[in-house]
């Protein structure tokens, strides 16, 4: 039996194969889990185990026939290696597995060698002080090239929540700098779609449906990176329906997903404005909502993640949160607006305006908190 077994390092990485291969099948979801108690039982974390299929079953909660399968995936995946014993009925002959660590997971990154990865490579060498104590996430790539945290989910955290934390503990001298991309998928979106930065959707769909800004903006993201838009579209007020801006963004929307999914059918992939290739994993099935949100938000955290890099050598920065649209930067002195001008300039070089939202904090010994809108 092992001793000392890495529970740690077992649950990253099955936190990190649920996130980055939720369309793994369930059978094999399981077996992947199930594996740790194999582990626990033989040599330690990502040794090699060796077990029969009524074993393998046993652990992961599956039934019998449905183990040969299951680990079929999990080899075509990469996520474990090793060789499948005999057929089901045949139970002498053992089955050798492999775990695949959460370093060779992320070598699997879909970024692998771009800006991504390496601002998740980076993060995760620098542990960080949020609610008084120092923290130190897991680091991923998602599928559109967004950096997410796990153990902590800093970035799932509400934002009072996650200013707080980061706010906590902070030393005299120090600031933080949360710099937000504002309306950021519509701003992209209306780039790519040639129609002007200064028609505002969510106002217009907030004044024809008569709600406030949060549900104007549920009802105008979402139509953008659905399968139909114009069929979602029929069902919208009829105020909002003979809106013209919302019209026009609407047929113009339809026609650009239509285009990009004929040309993303061909390669299975799509590339962002930066030209970052985006590919569908084998089996999967495409339409045009979602080729579209993996270009628009794929631009978004291209923009994002080259903004953070920029800033994470500097010696002046000592933390760095990327979120889907924004920034969190604990600094020490350094150039005040330094965050925002790092994601305009990114932007820039995509021909996007962009709009940030920038609020400084800082203890109250230094001095009070200030903001700039």
């Amino acid at each position: 039996m092992s001793t000392g077994y890495n529970l740690l390092g077992a649950h990253q990485a099955e936190k990190y194969v649920s996130k980055r291969f939720n369309n793994l099948p369930h059978t094999s979801h399981h077996i992947y889990t199930g594996i740790r108690f194999l582990e626990e039982e033989q040599d330690g974390f990502c040794s090699p185990v060796i077990a029969d299929y009524r074993a393998i079953a046993r652990v992961s909660h599956i039934s019998k026939n449905a183990v040969r399968k299951g680990l079929l995936c999990l080899i075509k995946k990469r996520l474990i290696k090793g060789k499948i014993g005999s057929p089901v009925k045949d139970d002498k002959r053992a089955t050798l597995l492999t775990r695949v660590s959460v370093d060779d997971l992320r070598r699997m990154s879909p970024d692998q060698n771009g800006i991504a990865q390496r601002l998740a490579d980076a993060l995760n060498k620098r542990p960080f002080m949020f609610k008084g104590k120092t923290v130190t996430p897991l680091w991923s790539v998602a599928r559109t090239g967004r950096v997410c945290s796990a153990k902590p989910n800093i970035q799932g955290l509400k934002e009072p929540v996650r200013v707080e934390g980061l706010c906590e503990g902070l030393p005299v001298g120090h600031t933080l700098e949360h710099a937000d991309i504002k309306s950021a998928d519509p701003t992209v979106i209306k780039h790519v779609l040639n129609m002007p930065q200064d028609a505002d959707l969510y106002t217009c769909y907030m004044h024809a449906a008569e709600c406030d800004r949060k549900a104007a903006k549920i009802k105008v993201n979402m139509l953008a990176y659905v399968r139909d838009s114009q069929a979602v579209f029929q069902y919208w007020p009829e105020a909002a329906r003979n809106d013209p801006v919302l019209s026009e963004y609407v047929m113009k929307l339809q026609e650009y997903k239509t285009n990009l999914f004929c040309q993303a059918q061909k390669t299975r992939s799509v590339t962002t404005l930066t030209g970052r290739p985006i590919a569908a994993e084998t089996g999967e099935r495409l339409h045009a909502g979602r080729v579209f949100n993996w270009r628009i938000q794929g631009t978004i955290a291209d923009i994002v993640n080259d903004a953070a890099l920029e800033l994470i050598d500097r010696p002046e920065v000592k933390t760095v949160v990327p979120l889907h649209d924004a920034l969190y930067v604990v600094r020490t002195g350094g150039e005040e607006g330094a965050v925002e001008t790092a994601l305009l300039t990114q932007a820039q070089k995509l021909g996007i305006q962009i709009q940030v939202a920038t609020e400084c904090k800082r203890p109250p010994e230094s001095c009070a908190a200030s903001a700039k809108p």
